[in-house]
């Protein structure tokens, strides 16, 4: 994002740069957050033994380093995961603190929850410096810490924090943080007034892998774009922001209309629709959007800037209708759904999906049956391409637009398609994304089957031009992993699982001819069947995990009397029944909606039973 100083908010004032969202430059916090690169530099150096809830001694930085504009040389490390400037502080145990705080001032969290290497028993917690004077690195290196109690391999957690030298940047660099559906956070405290908190990590609950999130100071040096390849280039940006935004890549394409089949929508005569849900995030030149507007003049919004476009073509770039893409715009008439026909449709599975948009028969004004104009907009969920199809496009002798609008400044219209006079017939024009490279899908379609209690087989979608997988088993209870390279979209687990316990999976994919690989699936949750106790019958919990609400299934079992408790982490109960088995295929509904995300314990209790079983509430 731009570092909007005095001068440079005069600057973009005049030249109108920020006519699309002056607001989002308006903020009271401290550093520009971005992503960045996903690159872990060396994990070894002196070795940090922290036991469980501890904060080190001074450390030195080796330089001078800048927080909040304060000058700091030394650093203490809790081993909860949280770095700090200041000394005399607490260890951060037992749950993620809510950012801004007063207790922990000049402070990185870093994924800081209650950890516990366990004086260099569990993981490892590692620092050093490097570089030449002037451009030096502090790094710290959490790697396969665990959370309390551990052991090793306990929801592991390895996270590096980069302090750079002279421009002050921090980088917090996740290989993977597992959450244990405790509250967790990640950003920068500055006082109990002021912070910069990653979004959705302040003391909550989440996971993360291979990213990287960059911190830079929004005080000079003056920060910015300082690509001249990209279409907001700054010249006078001292250092990079990450603000740089490339655009689209245009070309012809084959002309392959999709289903012209949707959702129908109503326009009058210059009108606007309602929000539309895309079905997924779309960025679009420099924002993500989740849903847009369609014009009856031939254009699709993301942002319901301007009015309807009436009454001509609109000329390219335009302040006016930022963040627009102008499909085939002109003066059109659907008449409320009497004369021609506007609908839309999202198609294909998560991580693929296209969004479309359907012009089907719409005259040019006053209609009907005047110049009939079909055409289809398609935007594509894993490459960010955008596709307008021109079946039919007649003139009226008017002058017409297509093709995409960012704001005032910048947009990248159709040749000759720019408020000129064209006519078009099965057309197809894309834009992609500049710089796009094709990368390893993510895998989809997971599923779980021939599930026992010591056995399952493991599915998911194959993935075009994968030649790998990399597949993550998680036990839910016992917080240990396990990782499998394969080269096939199943596994097959025999005799390894524990009876009635939940396991997740999640699998990326690597593509060797690209060099690529994705980012890791959602999780499969799935449970193992087991006995109860030392009899024939079986029980079975499900869903697991769950929102709060259960089914305990028992098969097998009849004429039994047993004492049902759940009890929480700290051994707490939190519901008790008795329960009377009256035939061989019996269960229960029960509700916990009350109690707080977390592991539970389901016990089963009487004379000849006492078995517990585990439980995972995730809301």
């Amino acid at each position: 994002m731009k570092n909007f100083n005095v001068t440079n908010l005069t600057k973009a004032l005049l030249t109108g740069i920020v006519t699309f969202s002056l607001a989002n430059y308006v903020s009271a916090q401290s550093y520009y957050q971005n992503p960045c690169d996903y690159e872990v530099m060396a994990t070894e150096g002196t070795e940090l033994c922290l036991g469980d809830d501890a904060v080190s001694a001074a450390i030195p930085l080796g330089f001078t380093f800048n927080f909040y504009e304060l000058p700091f040389t030394d650093c203490y490390v809790s081993s909860n995961g949280y770095l700090s400037f200041e000394s005399g502080l607490g260890s951060g145990c037992c749950t993620g603190v809510i950012l801004p705080s007063g207790t922990y001032p000049h402070s990185i969290f870093f994924g800081q929850e209650d950890l516990d290497p366990n004086t260099c028993t569990d993981g490892t917690i590692t620092y050093y410096t490097t570089g030449a004077p002037g451009s030096q690195i502090f790094v710290l290196s959490f790697v396969d810490v665990p959370h309390y109690p551990g052991p090793e391999g306990t929801f592991p957690v390895s996270v590096q924090v980069q302090l750079y030298e002279g421009t002050d940047e921090i980088r917090i660099v996740t290989t993977e943080y597992n959450g244990d559906g405790g509250l967790s956070t990640m950003g920068l405290n500055e006082d109990a007034t002021n912070a910069d908190v990653v979004p959705g990590r302040n003391s909550q609950d989440w996971s993360a892998s291979d990213e990287c999130i960059s911190f830079v100071p929004s005080g000079l040096p003056d920060a910015g774009c300082t690509d001249p390849a990209a279409l907001n280039y700054d010249p006078t940006a001292e250092i990079e922001d990450g603000s740089c935004v490339y655009g689209y890549d245009y070309s012809v394409c084959d002309y392959s209309l999709m289903s012209t089949e949707g959702t129908v929508v109503c326009l009058g005569d210059d009108a606007t629709s309602a929000a539309i849900p895309l079905g997924f995030t779309f960025h679009y030149y420099d924002q993500d959007f989740t849903e847009g507007f369609i014009k009856s003049n031939g254009a699709f919004a993301f942002s319901n800037y301007g009015g309807s476009l009436c009454c001509t073509g609109q000329l390219l770039p335009n302040a006016t209708y930022t963040y627009t893409i102008f499909i085939g715009q002109e003066d059109l008439d659907p008449n409320s759904c009497v004369d021609g026909e506007i609908n839309y449709y999202t198609t294909g599975d998560p991580g693929n999906q296209v969004f479309v948009v359907n012009f089907l028969n719409v005259p040019h004004y006053p209609g009907p049956g005047v110049y009939d104009v079909s055409m289809q907009l398609q935007l594509y969920e894993a490459t960010g391409e955008i596709r307008i199809e021109l079946t039919n496009w007649p003139s009226d002798a008017g002058t017409q637009t297509c093709g995409l609008n960012w704001n005032g400044m910048f947009a990248q219209p159709a040749p000759d398609k720019n408020q000129t006079d064209w006519s078009a017939t099965e057309e197809c024009h894309s834009w992609l994304p500049a710089g796009f490279e094709p990368v390893c899908g993510v895998p989809t379609g997971l599923f779980a089957d021939g599930i026992t209690d010591n056995d399952a087989v493991l599915h998911w979608d194959a993935i075009d031009g994968a030649t790998q997988y990399r597949m993550w088993l998680l036990n839910t209870f016992t917080g240990t992993t396990g990782k499998k390279s394969l080269n096939t979209n199943s596994y097959t687990i025999t005799d390894i699982l524990e009876p009635l316990t939940t396991y997740g999976f999640r699998v990326k994919s690597i593509c060797y001819d690209i060099a690529s690989k994705s980012t890791f699936s959602e999780w499969y949750y799935f449970t193992t069947l087991g006995r109860l106790g030392t009899q024939d019958a079986t029980a079975a919990l499900y869903p697991n995990p769950t929102t709060g609400a259960f089914t305990l299934q028992l098969n097998g079992l009849e004429n039994a009397d047993l004492q049902l408790a759940i009890y929480d982490a700290l051994g707490g109960i939190v519901y008790t029944e008795y329960l009377h088995v009256d035939n061989t295929d019996f269960s229960k509904y029960i509700d916990l909606e009350n109690v707080p995300s977390g592991m539970y314990q389901v016990k089963l209790m009487n004379s000849d039973v006492h078995v517990t079983y585990p439980i995972v509430v995730q809301k």
